[in-house]
């Protein structure tokens, strides 16, 4: 077992583990991203939402990581069944947002998972549609029309998100929510 999924198995779901060290330990030593990657693949759920948390953060600091593995990161985003991976790959396509390479690939990515049962893979779709939509001002109409239906949705945090994103994307000047973005390179 490697180093980093033996700190990834403490606690579950419901905690972050140890997530937080991970990421400073990836970031501090690249060469061993190759180990996160593959607890993303883990048997045990857990490990593989604190890969997940791990790899967000990690896409705060140095995106370059990720690029050559998005093939593999979209799919687990398309077949993952824990809510915790799922959304945490949402924001980390939300933090991609500098590479305007990958627009035509991660927005309509993460339009499709806004049809995710989880409100928080909704939530942080929402808010990474709304990054994208403001950095590349050509996807907003589109953006908005799919954002529209979910003004409706069975979530009071979805609605919410929703109505804040359309304007947020219909009002450029008004500043984005400090949750909503997390990497401070965009």
């Amino acid at each position: 077992m490697n180093q980093i999924i033996e700190w990834l198995v403490i606690g579950d779901l419901r905690s972050d583990g140890q997530a937080n060290e991970v990421a400073a330990m990836v970031l501090a030593q690249p060469v061993i991203f190759p180990d996160l990657m593959q607890a993303l693949t883990h048997e045990n759920d857990a490990v593989r939402g604190h890969a997940a948390d791990a790899l967000e953060k990690i896409s705060r600091e140095m995106p370059e990581l990720l690029i050559p593995q998005m093939q593999h990161l979209i799919r687990m985003a398309r077949t993952e069944t824990v809510p915790m991976v799922r959304w945490h790959l949402a924001m980390v396509f939300g933090n991609l947002a500098q590479n305007p390479t990958l627009a035509e690939t991660i927005i309509p990515l993460l339009i499709d998972m806004l049809g995710d049962e989880s409100a928080f893979v909704k939530t942080w779709c929402i808010s990474g549609l709304v990054i994208w939509g403001r950095k590349y001002p050509e996807w907003q109409t589109g953006i908005i029309e799919e954002l529209s239906p979910l003004t409706r949705d069975a979530s009071i945090a979805v609605r919410y998100r929703a109505e804040k994103a359309i304007l947020l994307l219909m009002k450029p000047r008004l500043p984005m929510p400090a949750g909503w973005m997390k990497c401070k390179k965009i």
